[in-house]
């Protein structure tokens, strides 16, 4: 057998390197970089959950005066829990569903003009684990978090606001 067998560890990555340039295969990426994206996925739906809550808190404080209508009629407290859980999940998977596609709008944009690894042929590689995360992963948070948190209304909410 030749030395050509007992090649050094970096000799064989060399070696697989080139090879894969050849057939046109992609490296996988490094530990490290799947990390930081997953990371930065959840940072992102963090910030927009909490922009989102500031949405949902904007909504009821608007419709406060129809809450305490349902209120009043005897609607229960499942009612109200569950019209600000839809309304949670609706914005939410709204802004997921806007962001999703403003974001590859904008990159199809950016690879037409920019043949950085591949251009367009880049986007073949779809996350989609972190596509199903943000599309429905949040608007279900959302909307159990508005679940969670309509119970019991505010004392401000028992009587009308003087004007």
């Amino acid at each position: 057998m030749g030395p050509s067998l007992h090649r050094r560890p970096d000799q064989q990555r060399g070696a697989h390197r080139i090879d894969d340039a050849a057939l046109g295969r992609v490296e996988e990426r490094p530990a490290e970089l799947v990390r930081r994206h997953r990371w930065a996925t959840i940072f992102g739906i963090v910030i927009a959950l909490g922009v989102l809550g500031m949405s949902v808190g904007l909504v009821r404080s608007e419709t406060a005066s129809d809450l305490r209508t349902l209120a009043a009629t005897g609607a229960s407290s499942y009612t109200r829990r569950t019209l600000t859980a839809v309304t949670a999940g609706a914005l939410g998977f709204l802004g997921a569903l806007l962001g999703v596609v403003g974001g590859y709008v904008g990159m199809i944009g950016w690879l037409r003009s920019n043949s950085l690894n591949g251009g367009i042929a880049a986007l073949g590689n779809i996350p989609v684990a972190d596509l199903l995360l943000i599309l429905l992963g949040m608007p279900a948070f959302a909307a159990v978090v508005g679940w969670l948190f309509a119970g019991r209304e505010p004392t401000a909410m028992a009587h009308q606001a003087i004007e």
